[in-house]
């Protein structure tokens, strides 16, 4: 490959930390790639891959890079890269880096990227566009609400009316992942809580009525071949417990199984409606939907345009199984983002 590779990691999301996972899981199968830190400030560091690499207990500790900022912000950086006619592979989680602001700004630039283009960043990574474009194209999706931060009497009530109706409900930020914020009101004391959490977060929540079932999670690959559905995970938690950051990242509480053991016919359904949903929304690349079976139903609930790439992530587990390298895997987008240029 002629052209520069950069891993753009970090940025000032919930997820940062789990970025500076990703971007080192990333730099262990390309060593010949640039790292390019996007600290909080939103200064940008060249890091040598080592010291990424061997940053330690990444989800519990910050990536400070013991070197000075290569540019004083990331528009600088862009433009260095657009110079170079780099290739970048985005490792940024949450924010400004799922949410589309960042593809956009490469997309004036004309850089090529790994993912999903702006638009389609936009539109996944709110929930509620989400939920209204799969649901145009024939996707089950569960029963939901907006609820708005402005005034915490108003919360409560709208809480309280929509939990009367379906007795158990979920609460989500409409624009986090890596289930930053959810939380689940079982009974009705639970709401108090619930609407001082969406009343001091300042952002709007999406409840939803909880879909009690067989949780799974299923990523969509694109590359030079085609699409095609990588194998289903589910997700089995323990009692009493939801799959939250540390559920997710530590294990705490839950179990991981890829591929599923559900029947064949589940499995199929399941990867149609990951491939529907990643094609409906307009996704490159790659994607992971989130999804939820009751009795019949296949339930949407969410989709990642950049899911996690770190070694407890869902990606490179459905990636082992299928027998495909995290290399190979990182080439082919890598091919796929080249290939944009030349078109």
């Amino acid at each position: 490959m002629k052209d520069p590779i950069i891993i753009l990691f970090g940025g000032d999301s919930n997820e940062c930390r789990v970025s500076v996972a990703s971007a080192q899981n990333i730099l262990q199968n390309l060593p010949n790639a640039e790292a390019w830190f996007l600290s909080r400030k939103g200064e940008v560091f060249r890091c040598p891959p080592k010291m990424v690499i061997e940053h330690k207990k990444t989800y519990e500790n910050d990536f400070i890079p013991d070197t000075i900022a290569t540019w004083k912000s990331l528009e600088k950086a862009l433009e260095h890269a657009s110079q170079l006619s780099a290739i970048i592979v985005l490792a940024l989680h949450g924010g400004d880096g799922e949410n589309g602001n960042i593809q956009q700004k490469l997309e004036r630039l004309n850089i090529v990227f790994t993912g999903s283009g702006s638009q389609a960043s936009k539109n996944a990574f709110n929930k509620i566009f989400a939920r209204e474009l799969v649901k145009q194209h024939g996707i089950q999706i569960a029963e939901g609400i907006i609820i708005n931060p402005n005034n915490l009497s108003k919360i409560r009530r709208k809480l309280e009316d929509f939990f009367n109706i379906h007795k158990n409900i979920v609460i989500k930020p409409v624009s986090e992942g890596s289930s930053v914020g959810l939380r689940f009101i079982r009974k009705k004391q639970d709401i108090i809580v619930a609407a001082e959490q969406i009343s001091s977060d300042s952002v709007d929540y999406l409840a939803e009525e909880l879909i009690e079932g067989i949780e799974l999670t299923v990523g969509v690959v694109e590359d030079e071949k085609g699409i095609r559905s990588l194998p289903v995970t589910e997700v089995k938690m323990d009692a009493g417990r939801s799959f939250d950051f540390s559920g997710k990242y530590f294990g705490k509480g839950s179990k991981e199984i890829t591929p599923a053991e559900i029947s064949s016919e589940a499995f199929s359904k399941a990867q149609k409606l990951a491939i529907s949903a990643h094609c409906s929304l307009g996704c490159e690349g790659y994607s992971r939907t989130d999804l939820m079976v009751d009795s019949n139903r296949f339930i949407f609930l969410e989709i990642n345009t950049l899911p996690g790439l770190t070694k407890a992530s869902f990606l490179p587990q459905q990636l082992n199984a299928e027998g495909t390298p995290l290399k190979n895997f990182l080439m082919g987008q890598i091919s796929l983002a080249a290939k944009k240029r030349r078109q």
